[in-house]
């Protein structure tokens, strides 16, 4: 986009992403791992138990993650649409007769 272009916000297709962002968070959660008995018999076993609680931690970091960045995103999308209007309203005025209208 040119500093000529005008960009129109559409707050309801805002809105819904926003919405979908928060449904795609609460549909994501993941059980966690059912790691074998801690009392390990062999070296296989322990191996698995190992393994069961690595991949535990690192799937609880990982959630931690993406669940935060998801609340970031739906409260980005559920608050900028009025700020974004009223730019656009403001600067309305400096905008040539004919400019290339971008819709989102």
């Amino acid at each position: 986009m040119s500093g000529n272009d005008k960009l129109e916000i559409a707050p309801p297709v805002l809105a819904d992403a926003a919405g979908k962002a928060a449904a795609t968070q609460a549909g994501s959660v993941v059980s966690g791992i059912v790691a074998p008995p801690p009392t390990a018999t062999s070296q296989m076993d322990g191996a698995l138990v190992l393994m069961g609680t690595t991949g535990e931690a690192a799937r609880q970091v990982q959630d931690t993650t993406d669940s935060g960045w998801a609340v970031k995103q739906a409260a980005a999308l559920a608050e900028s649409p009025p700020n974004l209007v009223a730019q656009d309203e403001q600067n309305a005025q400096t905008y040539p007769d004919a400019p290339k209208v971008v819709s989102i």
